[in-house]
């Protein structure tokens, strides 16, 4: 099955911090260590509030003077005033961006090439380190608009994110497509694509309710070691009596076509729901958290309709295993 390569998100989270103190004020707010960035840097991060509780899934983006905090639409708001909550009397300012940004992710294959046509490096061998090594933003020139490109843990391997105008989005992916032969996918194609990955979209597959470690992603978002943050005491304790009650699994689908929000039960109990599906050529599968029961690969559900999609001929719809 080929894959596509390039997806239009017209709408993503965009929180930029500016001033002296603006990595120090993040540090101290976020899963991950930040202070100490230099500019190209990257990371994925969790920003979390007193009682450990996620406000926002990011990555953050050190650039020359700002530092950027990118992420699914819809969380800006919530991080832009927890955030400002904690500047006293540091030099730092929070500015939302949401409106004037888009985002073209762009999928593994096609980002090696894609660097190797539009980079601003005028040597062979500058493209052939940068390819080499797409941990690090990189500047590229499309249809004469500089454009940041950052790597991204969305999808299989190392794609990267294209920040864009948003009133040149179609402009550019249009120009990307024409100039590469590359097919553009929509929103949903990038969904389907990030499900099979198993990455989760904070609004679809966490929320403000959630822990970081239910995320199951600490490796790649929690630093252990960075010192004192807001909720890290929480954070540290589960991580020392490893008491997380549910996380979020990967689940293989059989025998049925389920929805999002549809729930899986063992025993009679419910045991997982499923928040993210993808139907492809292969087979379904699903993101979706699970209670401790079901934390191991091999585990078998019962998929069950939800109550809003459930029909007397599809009471339930197959069994779920954790991949």
């Amino acid at each position: 099955m080929t894959h596509p390569q390039l997806f239009c998100l017209k709408t993503i989270s965009v929180v930029e911090i500016c001033g002296n103190d603006a990595s120090t004020i993040l540090h101290n707010l976020t899963t991950q260590a930040v202070k100490g960035l230099e500019a190209g840097d990257t990371v994925e991060t969790f920003v979390t509030n007193v009682k450990g509780k996620i406000v926002g899934h990011v990555m953050v983006q050190q650039d020359e003077k700002v530092i950027r905090l990118l992420g699914a639409h819809g969380q800006s708001d919530e991080i832009a005033s927890h955030i400002d909550r904690y500047i006293i009397r540091e030099d730092a300012e929070v500015s939302i961006v949401d409106d004037h940004y888009s985002g073209i992710v762009v999928g593994s294959d096609f980002a090696e090439r894609l660097i190797q046509l539009y980079s601003e490096a005028t040597s062979d061998s500058s493209v052939g380190e940068i390819v080499q090594n797409r941990s690090r933003t990189v500047n590229l020139v499309i249809d004469d608009q500089q454009i940041r490109a950052i790597p991204v843990p969305w999808l299989k391997d190392q794609p990267i994110l294209l920040l864009v105008p948003r009133k040149r989005l179609t402009q550019l992916c249009e120009s990307i497509a024409k100039e590469s032969s590359v097919t553009m996918a929509m929103e949903q194609h990038f969904h389907q694509e990030r499900t099979l990955h198993g990455f989760p979209w904070f609004g679809i597959d966490l929320n403000e309710n959630n822990l970081p470690q239910e995320a199951d992603r600490d490796a790649e978002t929690i630093s252990f070691t960075k010192g004192c943050y807001l909720g890290q005491e929480t954070i540290a304790r589960l991580d020392a009596m490893g008491q997380v009650q549910k996380k979020l699994v990967r689940w293989e689908i059989s025998n049925g076509t389920p929805q999002s929000g549809t729930t899986v039960e063992s025993g009679g109990k419910t045991v997982g729901r499923l928040t993210s599906v993808a139907v492809t050529p292969k087979g379904v599968f699903a993101i979706g958290p699970a209670r401790r029961s079901h934390f191991e690969p091999g585990s078998v559900a019962v998929v069950t309709a939800s109550p809003e999609n459930a029909t007397e001929a599809n009471e339930t719809s197959g069994t779920a295993t954790v991949l």
